[in-house]
């Protein structure tokens, strides 16, 4: 039986639970933008089956929507 997408996020929500205080997040070097991985993450994580270090090499090498845009702005 397939899982919808949101069905699947919601299942994964209740399996992980949301009990504590920390978050994961992913942090601009240049301006003081952030973003959650949150659950809607893993399930895409899960449901394409990416490795930790390919998300990881995907983050890092990825540039900052906030950045980005300021700079398309100027032009």
């Amino acid at each position: 039986m397939k899982l919808l997408p949101e069905k699947f996020i919601d299942a994964l929500k209740n399996d992980l639970g949301e009990d504590g205080d920390l978050l994961l997040g992913i942090f601009c070097k240049k301006c003081d933008a952030h973003f959650e991985i949150g659950h809607e993450a893993a399930a895409l994580a899960i449901l394409t089956d990416v490795k930790f270090l390919e998300y990881l090499r995907a983050v890092q090498s990825s540039k900052c929507p906030h950045c980005n845009e300021c700079k398309a702005a100027l032009h």
